[in-house]
């Protein structure tokens, strides 16, 4: 049966742990966070101790979420005990591709506890002592909800509502090719148990101040075509997000967004970081197109039409043009 054999021992790692670690990925997305907090919610039934950590804070718009203001912001919040020890007898990692993605890295490569990952990205590297990997998977909570199901776990409606935004958020709201009838058929599932779609729709789809669209508009007007590569790429820099007041999180869903309209068969934005880092988000809607092995030669990784990486330098502009510096 699949995953079953993964399934059955996660749940009896989980039923053996009195306190558990749910984290996020950094930049957290909605993926991550329904996952890990659907799964928060579970714990809290199974009268569980847990703590929910993320490395970044999410986006405001998320916060309606049930056990969002539960959230710890930052290594240390989690008062470690010591440097490979959390006070936690398990660790679950929710929508992370690879160990940096964690916000965690080197207290995850030397803990003695237990690490379970659950994950659906391609690039998956199972650095995990439990790994639930499923490319084929719309979206962690997808595969977290085939986890549930196939442990006998009761659904309530606030774990079908998390479930569902990381199952929206991750098909662009059933848009992008991640969409298909498992994706479809679980969203129906989702709603029957109660997952508040009209609030994710109010909340997350449809959350778009006019300062945002402000700073969305600088990333339109920028773009440009790369014709031998059939890419269309643009940037945002610090100090866009400074002139508009915004922060990051007013970025979520804008990679998405262009690549349904751009006339390129990929599109990147490269985004100017804080500490002297620029990311790049890849997005195809082209069958024969895997733009994860391009983020994977970047030192990046993701989906075969969603990818990301991370490099050193700043965006200059020039008489020339955008330079990487």
């Amino acid at each position: 049966m699949e995953n079953q054999v993964i399934i059955d021992k996660i749940k009896n790692s989980i039923d053996k742990a009195s306190k558990i670690l749910l984290v996020c990925h950094r930049n957290p997305d909605g993926d991550t966070l329904g996952a890990a907090l659907s799964l928060a919610h579970f714990l809290e039934t199974a009268k569980k101790g847990y703590a929910l950590f993320c490395q970044d804070s999410p986006a405001d718009f998320f916060r309606f979420l049930s056990k969002f203001e539960e959230l710890i912001i930052g290594e240390i919040g989690l008062g470690f005990k010591t440097q490979t020890n959390s006070g936690h007898d398990l660790i679950i990692t929710l929508d992370c591709g690879d160990i940096e993605q964690t916000g965690l890295p080197e207290f995850l490569a030397n803990t003695k506890t237990p690490i379970v990952n659950i994950d659906h990205h391609i690039t998956n590297t199972q650095f995990g002592d439990y790994n639930l990997v499923d490319a084929d998977k719309a979206s962690t909570t997808a595969l977290l909800y085939q986890f549930f199901t196939k442990s006998q776990i009761s659904i309530s409606r606030n774990m079908a509502t998390c479930l569902l935004v990381g199952l929206l958020t991750d098909t662009g709201n059933f848009s992008n090719p991640a969409t298909n009838s498992e994706s479809l058929a679980i969203a129906a599932r989702l709603v029957a148990r109660g997952a508040q779609i009209r609030e994710i729709n109010k909340y997350i789809l449809q959350n778009k101040s006019i300062d945002v669209l402000k700073l969305w508009s600088r990333i339109f007007l920028r773009l440009q075509k790369i014709s031998d590569f059939d890419l269309a790429w643009t940037v945002i820099t610090q100090k866009d997000l400074a002139e508009c007041g915004i922060d990051k999180k007013g970025l979520e869903g804008v990679a998405n967004f262009l690549s349904k309209f751009s006339d390129s068969a990929i599109t990147l934005i490269l985004e100017e970081l804080e500490n002297k880092e620029i990311k790049g988000s890849l997005r195809t809607n082209q069958d024969f197109i895997d733009v994860s092995k391009f983020a994977k030669l970047m030192g990046g990784g993701g989906h075969a039409k969603a990818a990301g990486f991370r490099i050193n330098g700043q965006l200059l502009e020039t008489a020339g043009g955008w330079e990487i510096v």
